[in-house]
């Protein structure tokens, strides 16, 4: 048993070196000290030795980031003592962050991040939409269920937004007696993917076993799209399709409509019907809906039927899904991203722009790029004309969609750019009135 507490004690006092050597113990500040023995207590595998200190009923380190070096010097004393060893405070010590001290410092949290509701055991922070700036009820809302920060991001909206969302929460405060806080992120350097080429998906629509209703539109009305259409809260979608005036007014006194449908080579006929002043087909059959269907009317008195088109498709960013192992081009040019792109006789799974070309010049062989919130992850493996080449080491197993406008990340990039833009400054005489507390998106 001698020999476990020792081994135990050896490994201990390994692990306070190592963190002693990677702090700036010229750095007066102990919390910042604290959040660097933190860092470094994260990045090494202590597995073994917390299930050691376990064994032998000591904190197994597990909850040490508010006090990290007091914590390991309290099981290096405890183990002293049953080894009968005489352990010597140092300078280090004494100085380091304890319990009482890591206290203050989370009631002093309270100051700036508000105060923790007593149903919740920590802080509650929501990003607000941009509805919310004409919402009231919504931030009222939030503050009333129990949230300790809302935050404002100026990647999105404008000024008088964000001091509209700003002057609800301070009313609402004010009206509940609650003291939540207003955090506003400062965008930084935006390093996002950009616009993908835009193409018509065709779609399917209708099923026998839970028929559809289709809305159909006549080509005049402002903003009138054939598309698959958006589900709604209850898992619905109304598709909608865009047909020629002349046959939309027709329609209204026919019977049924039909469609050509290429797959099966054969038409679709389905019954028409008006609802709340809205046309509509009652999709019993699935039917696929191409660039080149066509519609016709049909009517039991034998009347001559009436052809259109479909107008008004809905393009959609066209699919580049990823998979482990494919290889794409990141763009310092400013492409439209596509599917299947070939580039000097060698075909990639795709291309996308990177909207911040500052970047370029720092990013080597070897780097790893995350993208979307790290659901694309990649390994930079060459460069060309265009940009950087990378494989892909993180997708799901069935293939992760590249969108369009989502964030860039380069972790292990030395990126030597400012966190703070032009844009920022700007912004920032903007909110300093109402922020108490104020994030930078990107910093090293």
């Amino acid at each position: 048993m001698e020999k476990i507490i020792q081994n135990t004690y050896d490994s201990l006092l390994n692990l306070k070196s190592e963190i002693l050597e990677y702090i700036d113990l010229d750095q007066e500040n102990q919390s910042i000290q604290n959040l660097e023995a933190y860092l470094k207590l994260r990045s090494l595998d202590i597995t073994k030795l917390q299930d050691e200190l376990t064994n032998l009923g000591l904190s197994s380190l597990g909850r040490a980031q508010s006090c990290v070096l007091n914590s390991i010097n309290q099981d290096i004393f405890i183990l002293a003592k049953l080894l009968q060893k005489e352990y010597t405070q140092s300078k280090i010590d004494k100085e380091a962050l304890n319990f009482d001290d890591a206290r203050k410092i989370h009631l002093n949290n309270a100051k700036v991040f508000g105060k923790t509701e007593e149903s919740f055991k920590t802080k509650v922070m929501v990003t607000l939409p941009s509805d919310a700036a004409t919402s009231p009820n919504l931030i009222g809302d939030l503050i009333k269920s129990g949230a300790s920060v809302l935050r404002i991001n100026t990647a999105h909206d404008d000024a008088n937004t964000w001091n509209a969302m700003a002057a609800i929460i301070k009313q609402e405060n004010q009206k509940q007696n609650k003291d939540t806080k207003i955090y506003v992120d400062l965008a930084g350097p935006k390093n996002r993917t950009q616009k993908i080429e835009k193409l018509f998906t065709p779609f399917r629509i209708g099923s026998w076993r839970d028929p559809k209703k289709v809305q159909i539109l006549s080509q005049s009305i402002p903003n009138a799209l054939t598309s698959k259409g958006l589900k709604d809260n209850f898992g619905n979608r109304i598709s909608t399709l865009v047909v020629s005036d002349e046959l939309y007014n027709e329609a209204l006194q026919a019977d049924a409509l039909t469609i050509d449908d290429f797959e099966r080579e054969k038409t679709q006929t389905y019954t028409l019907f008006v609802e709340e002043g809205k046309l509509f087909i009652e999709v019993d059959k699935k039917i696929t809906i191409f660039e080149n269907s066509t519609v016709e009317l049909t009517y039991d008195d034998g009347r001559e039927s009436r052809m259109s088109r479909l107008y008004n498709f809905e393009l959609l960013p066209q699919e580049i899904r990823l998979f482990k192992d494919d290889k794409i081009i990141i763009a310092q040019k400013n492409i439209l991203g596509q599917a299947d792109f070939e580039y000097q006789d060698v075909l990639y799974k795709g291309i996308i722009s990177c909207s911040n070309k500052d970047i370029f010049p720092f990013v080597k062989i070897g780097d790893e790029i995350f993208i979307d919130d790290g659901k694309i992850g990649c390994k930079v493996i060459d460069s060309n004309e265009l940009g950087l080449v990378c494989e892909v080491f993180l997708a799901k197993e069935n293939g992760t969609v590249l969108k369009e406008e989502k964030g860039i990340n380069f972790p292990s990039t030395d990126l030597q750019i400012d966190a703070i833009t032009d844009e920022d400054k700007k912004n920032f005489e903007s909110i300093v009135e109402f922020a108490d507390i104020i994030g930078l998106s990107f910093v090293q």
